[in-house]
């Protein structure tokens, strides 16, 4: 790694990661800076999730739809918190759509801030942001690579600068794509199913660079895609193969030893995933075939990886899944589940969901959840909110991962 580059990630990730990659220790000169205050930040640009109460009547019923622009083809994904807004792409594989910014500050009546479309965005399975020099910025899935996004007015978001990666081919929907993002100081990371990893310093969005490529061996279809602090987290879309890098040096990964494996369910069964997610410690894997519902592994050890707990639903078909302290919500096909795994000796359905379409995905929100649909929706109703819980949800949030451990 160059100089120029060391110093810029060094400087954007701060302390702790600078002295994981330089060893440094007490006698370093460096020292922890000096981080504001909550109330000292800037303020949101939204006011938040949805804040109100649930009577039993109203649990598990449609309350709203979400339709992203007058050409939505109604194939959607997730959906992000991002400055006290919903940001919901909507964009199918083959290509054509956006970002809609919501308010959902009343969940059962969201109102829609703003909306951008670009004819080359694709389906995106994460999203990435950061704030650079005031200028807010997402990337998202381009049909040949990336796109970075100015979002820093929610009611005119516009895409900036496109990136076309080596290899990645259009129409493809699987092998030479990019299926998700991972945003981490001035790099994005963009898993690129059989490619591999694409490394991109995004010092400047509006002039991305392609740095490299890294193929993992053995070879994985790399689908999801976590950067922690100096661990980088790759998991098969479609398979059972997981892989933990060193991205101590954030421009060459290298494998952790002990840390690829083949994930296997509570019977030691390998197991395919459609998708995965990162919750603290814990990978989440949707089971891709021979029924659904999520897998968790515990990478607490990231040389030994094991198994953590698991919900099964005969008839399912994941998805996408997504954590919410403890509780895992997936897209399971025909239904969206949400199971309660916060005792892994005792996992315990909430609730079934229900969404006409390919519910691949189900994503908490509050006490709310938000069901979508990438295939067969009716017109305009490609997302749904949904009240799943009576209370609002007045837990705040906490850090659940840090990597480098704690000495």
């Amino acid at each position: 790694m160059t100089d120029q580059y060391f110093k810029r990630f060094s400087q954007i990730l701060g302390t702790v990661v600078a002295c994981a990659l330089a060893a440094c220790n007490g006698s370093s000169g460096l020292s922890t800076p000096d981080l504001p205050v909550p109330d000292a930040h800037p303020a949101l640009k939204g006011p938040g999730g949805p804040m109100q109460s649930f009577s039993s009547g109203q649990l598990y019923r449609h309350c709203a739809y979400l339709s992203g622009h007058e050409n939505d083809e109604d194939h959607h994904n997730l959906v992000v918190m991002h400055q006290g807004l919903l940001v919901m792409p909507f964009a199918p594989e083959w290509g054509g759509g956006g970002l809609s910014f919501w308010d959902v500050s009343d969940g059962c009546s969201p109102i829609r801030i703003g909306t951008g479309w670009d004819d080359a965005m694709r389906e995106s399975h994460s999203l990435g942001f950061a704030d650079i020099d005031g200028t807010d910025w997402a990337v998202v899935n381009d049909i040949a690579g990336i796109q970075f996004w100015d979002i820093t007015d929610p009611e005119s978001p516009a895409r900036v600068s496109r990136l076309e990666l080596d290899g990645v081919f259009y129409p493809d929907a699987y092998a030479r794509v990019i299926f998700a993002v991972f945003w981490q100081g001035n790099i994005v990371y963009a898993a690129g199913a059989d490619n591999g990893v694409y490394i991109i310093d995004a010092t400047d969005p509006a002039n991305p660079v392609q740095v490299d490529v890294y193929e993992p061996d053995p070879p994985l279809r790399v689908g999801g895609i976590h950067a922690v602090g100096n661990l980088l987290v790759i998991t098969a879309t479609e398979g059972a193969r997981t892989s933990l890098l060193d991205i101590s040096d954030p421009y060459a990964p290298i494998p952790v030893p002990g840390g690829t494996f083949e994930v296997t369910d509570g019977d030691g069964n390998i197991t395919e995933a459609y998708h995965t997610n990162l919750a603290g410690n814990r990978i989440l894997y949707a089971r891709k075939q021979g029924g659904g519902g999520p897998i968790q592994w515990d990478i607490s050890s990231v040389t030994a990886p094991v198994f953590h707990s698991e919900w099964f639903t005969d008839g399912g078909n994941g998805g996408y899944v997504f954590d919410k302290e403890g509780f895992l919500y997936q897209g399971d096909s025909n239904w969206g589940v949400i199971a309660d795994l916060r005792d892994p000796a005792a996992p315990a359905q909430v609730t079934r969901v229900t969404l006409t379409g390919d519910l691949d995905t189900l994503v908490p929100l509050a006490n709310m959840a938000v069901a979508a649909v990438d295939a067969g929706a009716d017109p305009g109703q490609a997302t749904a909110l949904i009240p799943v819980f009576a209370d609002p949800d007045t837990l705040p949030p906490v850090v659940t991962m840090v990597y480098p451990r704690d000495g």
